[in-house]
């Protein structure tokens, strides 16, 4: 079978046999499940994805296979809220809120949505202290 660059000459839907120094590989063809950008094949019954030059077409798609999207990943949704975030309660007015994540552990912080440079260097003295009690409470081993 002649190679022609301009299309693929494995499609999805194909039933492949991978060839490694001329002995096959399947006991049966199988079927090509997708092809990946970067030159490897995905088929049913292998774990990996193989390399598309050691495959060889032994029985072509019967019928245009369903491809899957450009994108398998879904979209995020931007108004899905996790529950523990949802227990949070809403920054007042003039607040804004930061979401923490540490060790597993998940809350937020509430500032004003306007603050002077003197306001930043009263939070971070604050912080500060709040770090020192935190690791001076903690029952942690390392």
């Amino acid at each position: 079978m002649e190679k022609n660059d301009d299309e693929p000459t494995i499609k999805v839907g194909d039933r492949v046999q991978w060839t490694i120094n001329g002995s096959d590989q399947f006991a049966e063809p199988q079927q090509v499940l997708e092809l990946l950008a970067d030159g490897w094949v995905l088929v049913e019954g292998s774990e990996t994805g193989i390399p598309v030059d050691q495959l060889t077409v032994v029985a072509p798609a019967t019928a245009d296979p369903v491809l899957p999207k450009q994108s398998q990943v879904p979209p995020t949704n931007p108004h899905f809220k996790p529950k523990w975030q949802q227990l949070l309660p809403a920054p007042a007015a003039g607040m804004k809120d930061f979401l923490l994540y540490t060790a597993g552990q998940k809350g937020a912080l509430y500032v004003p949505s306007e603050m002077t440079e003197a306001d930043f260097a009263l939070l971070k003295q604050q912080l500060d202290a709040y770090l020192m009690v935190i690791k001076a409470t903690s029952v942690r081993d390392n």
